[in-house]
């Protein structure tokens, strides 16, 4: 597994260092670190090396190496410094502002993989009654006011706060298959309604990904909805036909041929969900108010690296 024991201030100040990645989680800083003279010791703290480990498919989340490991351990990701280089000081500006501030962020102290229901409940329960959400009354001073709004893709892999790295709060999520929005779909209209004229966002996200099985999946032989449902991806072909090419030219395609077709094909769908979206009375309304800033986005996640891609078709002001 390439993991190694560190002892009580070893972990620290990785600790330290690992959180100056993450802006929202400033408040917890001092809580986590703190805890942790009482509460751990040298054997249930691990770090991993990456450099010893398989390959994932998904290298975009590197919690998800901690999976297996038992949720009784704390998994710290290791930093781009070498330990004699580590800061052996806690910055005293998050203490001065501990108590002023309102947590932003969740505390990432552990990710588990599935195995049954009761599972669930017992993590839940585990991170909900953890000392430091408690000592920061974290679910007190949560607010639901976010300035983004996200429509993006079902798939269990694209979980928008864990690539963009934002808390609790910060994002109006709107995800289904293949994300597609519909102007005859009530949850779609009215998830944009709401979005737009009683949260009042600045911004709409249209975001797709590569190796997408809805948008593979849209010209195969499907059941009732879901050939519905996809039916607007097909359309595609009407206007760029290129990125449906038959079977026999797939069968003479090597691997890079067929991911670019995909990924082309994954970017032309985002650009007619924003100009479906930027075409809509709701936003038309929002653009007439005078002071009002609101832009639609379109991204592409590519699932190879983990980096999220503005397609520069950026609507609005």
């Amino acid at each position: 597994m390439g993991v190694r024991v560190l002892s009580k201030n070893n972990a620290k100040i990785q600790l330290a260092e690992w959180l100056k990645a993450f802006p929202s989680l400033k408040n917890a800083k001092l809580k986590i670190l703190n805890s942790m003279k009482s509460s751990t010791t040298s054997n249930n703290i691990q770090y991993h090396n990456p450099q010893h480990e398989p390959k994932y498919e998904s290298s975009w989340l590197p919690f998800f190496r901690s999976s297996q490991t038992s949720p009784s351990k704390i998994i710290i990701p290791q930093t781009s410094l070498p330990h004699h280089q580590l800061p052996t000081q806690i910055d005293k500006t998050y203490q001065d502002h501990l108590d002023n501030q309102n947590p932003k962020g969740h505390l990432p102290v552990r990710l588990g993989s599935f195995n049954n229901l009761q599972d669930v409940l017992n993590n839940n329960k585990s991170w909900a009654d953890t000392r430091q959400l408690r000592e920061m009354r974290f679910f007190d001073n949560l607010k639901n006011e976010p300035k983004l709004y996200w429509i993006g893709c079902s798939d269990s892999r694209v979980s928008p706060e864990i690539i963009t790295q934002l808390g609790f709060g910060q994002i109006f999520v709107h995800r289904n298959i293949a994300n597609q929005f519909k102007t005859d779909d009530n949850n779609s209209m009215s998830e944009l309604e709401f979005a737009v004229h009683y949260i009042k966002v600045e911004h709409i996200i249209v975001c797709g990904h590569t190796k997408c099985k809805g948008i593979e999946s849209a010209c195969k032989n499907l059941r009732n909805n879901l050939n519905t449902w996809l039916s607007d991806i097909r359309k595609i072909k009407e206007s760029c036909p290129e990125l449906f090419p038959d079977q026999e030219a797939i069968s003479q395609m090597d691997n890079h041929e067929k991911n670019k077709i995909h990924k082309a094909l994954v970017e032309q769908n985002v650009i007619n969900q924003v100009q479906k979206i930027s075409s809509s009375e709701l936003v038309k309304e929002a653009w007439r108010e005078e002071k009002r800033k609101l832009a639609i986005h379109g991204w592409v996640l590519n699932m190879e690296n983990g980096h999220l891609e503005d397609l520069g078709i950026t609507v609005g002001k």
